[in-house]
Order: C-alpha cells, then sequence, then structure tokens
C-alpha cells in the first residue's frame, strides 16, 4: 500500500550489506500472495519478485508454492489460513499440481498456473545468469513520475555492466498502464542508444525499439525486464 519510491529508502538503508541480504516475498511466517487474507491474487506478485530479484545482486529465495499461486487456504490444523504450516502433516494442494501424483511434470496444475511457473522460471535463471544484475544500478522511478500515465504503483530502474544492459519496469496496479518511460540523459549517451536501439523483453519475447518505449504499455500486475539486444 506504500508508493514505490518506498522501494528506493528501502534499499538504500541495507546498501552497505546487500550482498548478505536474502531476498525473498513468501515464507514460513508469511501470508501467502494470493491468499484472500493478503493479496488475494497470485499475479500480485510478479511485479514485486521481478523488483526483488533484479535490483541488486542480493540471493533470491522462493518458497515452495509461491511459484504456482497457493493461496494457503487449507485449514491444516495449526493456526489460522493463509500461512503454509510448518507444524502439521498436511498437504499443500497448488503444489500438488505441480508433484501430479509423483510424475513431478505440473500436468496437475492450471494453464493459469502453468504460466505464473513459466515466468517463476524465466526471472530466477535470468537473475542468477545475467551479467548485469551484478553491475551498476540506476534508478529511474524520479525521472518517470514526470510521465503521464505513470505514477506511484510503477517502479523503473536500470541495470548493466559491459555488454549486458537491462530497463525493468515495474507495474503494481491493478489496471494496465500507458506512458513514455523517459531515459536519463547521461544514460542514453553511456550507452550510446539510438531511437533504433532493438530491446527484446525477457519474461514475453516481444520486441522493442528505443523509439516504441515513448509510447509503453503495461499490462495489470505485469512487469518489463527489456534486455538491449547489440
Amino acid at each position: 500500500k506504500a508508493p514505490a519510491s518506498e522501494l528506493l529508502t528501502r534499499q538504500a538503508e541495507t546498501a552497505d550489506i546487500a550482498a548478505q541480504m536474502l531476498k525473498f516475498l513468501e515464507n514460513h511466517d508469511e501470508q501467502r500472495i494470493a491468499s484472500p487474507a493478503f493479496a488475494g491474487n497470485a499475479q500480485a506478485g510478479i511485479p514485486a519478485m521481478t523488483v526483488a530479484a533484479l535490483i541488486d545482486h542480493a540471493p533470491t529465495m522462493l518458497y515452495f508454492g509461491q511459484e504456482v499461486g497457493e493461496d494457503a487456504s487449507l485449514d491444516s490444523g495449526f493456526g489460522d489460513p493463509s500461512r503454509t504450516s510448518i507444524f502439521d502433516y498436511a498437504a499443500v494442494p497448488a503444489h500438488l499440481g505441480w508433484l501430479n501424483h509423483g510424475a513431478y511434470d505440473g500436468k496437475g496444475l492450471t494453464p493459469s498456473q502453468q504460466q505464473l511457473r513459466q515466468f517463476y522460471q524465466r526471472l530466477l535463471q535470468l537473475s542468477a545468469s545475467e551479467p548485469a544484475v551484478n553491475g551498476q544500478f540506476a534508478e529511474l522511478h524520479q525521472l518517470n513520475l514526470q510521465s503521464a500515465g505513470y505514477s506511484e504503483q510503477q517502479f523503473s530502474f536500470a541495470r548493466w555492466q559491459a555488454d549486458s544492459q537491462l530497463l525493468v519496469v515495474a507495474n503494481f496496479a491493478k489496471q494496465p498502464v500507458h506512458f513514455a518511460l523517459q531515459l536519463p540523459a547521461a544514460l542514453r549517451q553511456q550507452w550510446q542508444l539510438s531511437e533504433q536501439t532493438q530491446w527484446r523483453c525477457q519474461l514475453s519475447g516481444q520486441l522493442y525499439n528505443t523509439e516504441q518505449l515513448a509510447n509503453l504499455q503495461l499490462p495489470a500486475q505485469q512487469a518489463l525486464v527489456l534486455q538491449r539486444l547489440w
């Protein structure tokens, strides 16, 4: 419920120990994202996890079942539903869909659960292998607050190292947004960008050029991770 600018404040507070931090959205003590007592929708984790995984080089933890939208609605016996119990021998329904009676093939998942798992898989592979995630950081949020359509429900930043360059834009809002993504002149010059510089979203595969960033459309509770194509 806080403005997205709060992310910059929290990041600054732990900047000196970032490498020793562990980033996560769910754990055994936290309410599940999809729980009606919390966000009530597993999709709400997409922009948040994208920011958490890519904002710095600290490791990211994915709690089991988060990647398939477990909502912890089952009353396991200990405490109230909304968290996955660590004190009861209990089923975790969404996770069982992935296990699929021991086949471990995910065929017990719904199409939306399968898509959610694919998102987490692509994001964590990117965060573990992309050199830019271990490189420099520049927030784009304050500049873009000047863009019509961009608000404190969006968050953007750049990451880069050598020939690896990423633009990350997250939409926390429950509705789509349309705005011009602004890049600082100094960054444009340093990266030697032109309007025809090509980008690929590493989450969706969609192609963009820099000119198209001036007319950016982002669905509700989604994120873009644009990697420069040299």
